[in-house]
């Protein structure tokens, strides 16, 4: 089971990376919207988030680098998670076009339990690494 979980969470970002690469100029103007990124760590963030996801993706779906891909995974979702708050609380509605059109949330809260949900199931298979290595 576990490593179903890892597959589906891999999956999950292996989506997301492939369509942010798909169209690098849609994924700059999603982050755009959040006004406290500056437009330098923007291009930057186009640049280099989409290749993390799509090789810690890869790395957990074949099952190499485990733990390190899942720290990776869960570093990237507890940060997202901050920005989709950040953005709620100064009162501006962002998307973040991580899957594109493929799934859109019609409010932050559920987009919050979507990425809360995640990190848990990250947490979940980094503890049973932990476990496993010992």
């Amino acid at each position: 089971m576990s490593r179903l979980v890892q597959i589906a969470i891999g999956l999950v970002f292996l989506l997301s990376g492939l369509l942010k690469l798909g169209d690098p100029a849609r994924f700059l103007d999603d982050l755009q919207a959040f006004p406290f990124v500056p437009y330098s760590l923007a291009f930057a963030t186009v640049l280099i988030l989409p290749w993390a996801e799509v090789l810690s993706a890869v790395a957990l779906i074949i099952g190499r680098l485990r733990s390190g891909a899942l720290m990776m995974l869960g570093l990237m979702t507890a940060v997202f998670i901050a920005f989709i708050l950040l953005a709620h609380a100064m009162g501006i509605d962002a998307d973040c076009g991580c899957f594109g059109d493929w799934l859109v949330f019609p409010n932050p809260f559920l987009h919050v339990a979507f990425n809360a949900v995640l990190l848990g199931l990250i947490g979940g298979q980094l503890v049973r690494e932990s476990v496993r290595g010992q």
